[in-house]
């Protein structure tokens, strides 16, 4: 199983009780995406966040919709050239940020 789908679903299990299936964390799909600090909302990264990250950096983002229909979007930021180290992250639900420094030591 791919370690930052793992990290997603202990994540919301340790967090928020929600018990992601077998299924549906193998079927995650993740997107990544390389960012300068000047295109990132500093509503999610605050500039004393970005301060700490690299520019540019590579945003790691998938999503999973639990069985209340809640939309849960998981974010993972490392180096761009050195991708296996995460270096923050973050969560959203229906679009709301709900923890701004997930904690990336759960596996």
């Amino acid at each position: 199983m791919e370690p930052l789908s793992r990290l997603f679903s202990e994540y919301l299990w340790q967090e928020h009780e929600i018990d992601m299936s077998i299924n549906d964390i193998h079927c995650l799909v993740w997107e990544a995406v390389m960012l300068d600090h000047e295109e990132i909302d500093t509503e999610l990264f605050p500039e004393r966040v970005l301060d700490t990250l690299p520019n540019p950096l590579l945003l790691h983002t998938s999503s999973y919709t639990d069985e209340d229909e809640e939309e849960w979007i998981f974010c993972v930021v490392t180096d761009v050239y050195f991708s296996m180290t995460w270096l923050h992250g973050l969560c959203l639900k229906n679009g709301v940020l709900v923890d701004e420094n997930v904690p990336l030591d759960l596996l």
